[in-house]
């Protein structure tokens, strides 16, 4: 049975090493924990390398001081068994060692590759030669990105939502989708990326919906989701706050926009591709958690369960008049019969988040401040939110990524 995915034969070449602790004497034993340490960089098999190698040093020395059997002392063959028996642990040591260190050799393999396609997608956007857009966003988030902090912090602080695993190009997003893919696979995303139309649109949406009102959009996220910690008496419902609900209305629109641009079919059809991939889920778990849940939590405790329909009564045609503005020109109608499927799911999500509302916003309370580090300039101002805080356009660009990654699978 293989220990990695890279298969038996992989594995034995790569356990080469054993083979020179099998040399007479453990006279090469160091070399192949020095060479494991190389690899992997463990710091215990350097300290390894370091003793056996201390060994095979003392018994030379041993040797050589006493040549003649006559002038040995009595300890001298009890020494030599004990220097003896330590290549006999060598090769124990080698075989025990070989599970970790080839788990350990398979990702930093995946890790240099990562990093190498992370360079070339570098390389290619600012040598302005890049066709990709998907990935000329996603290299700009790194993880220590604000951004990505704040979406792993909440997403993974919710029970039901998918691990936020970060990804800087396309071929991560494939690889998350499926770890076993190959080179053919992951071009094939690529030039999905660079041709289809709608993953442009996708991603321009993303962009859109970061600077909507100058920043308000990403501004009032963020400003409520502060302001239901810090003001717990306030109320919370759409109509005592229309900006934001209005708000939340432009990105449910875009949300089923983006599900148009990106796949065929009926509108069921449709939303099931989108939710087919754990960036499509992020994506709807974020806008319930951050653009309904956390703002509007007295909507939140009604009993009705149709959260985004009322939502979206609510905002009237002033969702409809702010979408208008970025969808250039595309039917609304359009949008607006997949909202209709959307809803649906939203709203399990939504009671899924309410179901978890107390610890998650408890959760959030603890960490929101300490991660922005920002808290007084996000509830100060729309233009700081909006140049620390491009989340949307994150979470746009992963849809768009994980949508290739399930197209060229096909």
């Amino acid at each position: 049975m293989s220990i990695t995915r890279k298969g038996t034969g992989w594995e034995l070449l790569q356990s080469w090493y054993i083979l020179l602790t099998l040399v007479p004497f453990g006279f090469t034993s160091f070399l192949a924990f020095l060479y494991t340490f190389l690899r992997v960089k463990k710091i215990t098999h350097l300290l390894a390398s370091v003793v056996y190698l201390a060994g095979i040093v003392g018994l030379f020395i041993l040797v050589d001081k006493y040549p003649d059997q006559e002038s040995r002392p009595d300890w001298f063959d009890g020494a030599m068994f004990g220097l003896l028996g330590l290549w006999i642990v060598s090769i124990i040591h080698a075989v025990l060692i070989r599970k970790e260190f080839l788990l350990r050799l398979e990702a930093g393999e995946e890790k240099e590759a990562v990093d190498h396609s992370t360079m070339r997608t570098k390389i290619r956007k600012e040598m302005g030669v890049s066709k990709n857009p998907v990935n000329d966003v996603l290299v700009e988030y790194a993880d220590e990105d604000l951004s990505v902090r704040v979406c792993r912090t909440i997403l993974n602080n919710l029970p039901f939502a998918p691990n936020f695993d970060s990804y800087r190009d396309i071929d991560g997003a494939v690889r998350r989708m499926n770890p076993d893919a190959d080179e053919e696979l992951l071009r094939r995303a690529e030039q999905i990326a660079e041709r289809d139309d709608g993953v442009l649109k996708v991603v321009k949406t993303g962009i859109a919906l970061d600077r909507v009102d100058g920043g308000l959009g990403i501004y009032t996220g963020i400003k409520n989701s502060v302001d239901a910690i810090k003001n717990k008496d306030r109320e919370r419902t759409f109509e005592a706050d229309p900006q934001q609900a209005a708000d939340a209305g432009v990105k449910a629109l875009a949300l089923a926009y983006i599900i148009a641009s990106l796949y065929d079919g009926s509108p069921v059809d449709r939303v099931k591709s989108f939710l087919s991939t754990k960036a499509g889920q992020e994506a709807l778990i974020y806008f319930a958690a951050v653009e309904v849940a956390l703002p509007f939590t007295d909507n939140l405790a009604q009993a009705s369960g149709n959260w985004m329909s009322s939502l979206l009564a609510s905002t009237g045609s002033e969702a409809e008049k702010r979408f208008g503005q970025f969808a250039q020109g595309e039917s609304l109608e359009t949008a607006k019969g997949i909202l209709q499927t959307l809803s649906q799911s939203l709203d399990q999500i939504l009671d899924q988040t309410r179901n978890n509302l107390r610890p998650f916003i408890e959760k959030t309370q603890q960490v929101l401040p300490s991660i922005m580090n920002v808290t007084d300039s996000v509830t100060g101002g729309a233009a700081t939110a909006l140049d620390l805080l491009p989340i949307w356009k994150l979470l746009c660009a992963r849809i768009a990524a994980e949508a290739c990654a399930t197209k060229a699978a096909r």
